[in-house]
């Protein structure tokens, strides 16, 4: 199992890159009213389509199904199973043999509490509570929750989690997968995610 976490260049012109969108992709790219969602897409549907070119992917892809699982895709390398993440200036996209999700959250300061009573119970808010890094803690809950309703329940008895705080000493991000207890993700870290090699080793 691969994971490519990516960093976005904000600072590069969107506008000389969507010549490479497909048209369906180009519509929902113009659809976004915030320029960074705009860019988180522009940059991880870009990436993606290397990522198959260097699988040698059979048919074409176009998009990602909108509040549905991404179905499988059929590669030289066998079929592959697709997740995707994004946060801030940054995204992850993952691949494996097998269904699995991640997710990304850089770790802003929040009403940590009031947002845990409402996606977790009562166990979830009082171990954030007490906790001696409230920050962590609740990061590491969100982004768990935000992965089992990608990945549904029918796998989750096999399954656990992997997780990662990316740039400690800077901004963080809590970078978590859920995945087969079988597999050991691999994170490999993309700056440039035009020109960066991919290290294709699944």
């Amino acid at each position: 199992m691969l994971i490519w976490f990516c960093e976005i260049a904000l600072e590069n012109n969107n506008e000389s890159l969507i010549h490479q969108l497909s048209t369906r992709q180009l519509t929902r790219y113009r659809r976004f009213c915030r320029p960074i969602r705009a860019t988180q897409y522009l940059y991880s549907r870009l990436f993606y389509k290397r990522v198959l070119a260097a699988l040698k992917a059979d048919g074409h892809f176009d998009d990602f199904p909108i509040g549905q699982p991404h179905p499988p895709i059929d590669t030289e390398y066998g079929r592959f199973y697709t997740s995707l993440t994004h946060s801030g200036r940054y995204f992850a996209l993952s691949f494996s043999h097998f269904p699995h999700a991640v997710d990304a959250e850089v770790m802003v300061q929040r009403d940590f509490l009031q947002l845990a009573d409402w996606f977790g119970n009562e166990l979830t808010i009082s171990t954030i509570k007490e906790s001696s890094d409230r920050t962590l803690e609740f990061y590491r809950f969100w982004c768990r929750h935000e992965c089992q309703i990608k990945v549904g329940n029918s796998h989750l008895n096999d399954y656990g989690f992997t997780e990662e705080v990316i740039n400690k000493d800077s901004l963080p991000v809590m970078l978590s997968c859920l995945h087969r207890k079988a597999d050991n993700p691999t994170i490999r870290h993309i700056r440039d995610v035009l020109r960066d090699p991919l290290e294709l080793r699944l």
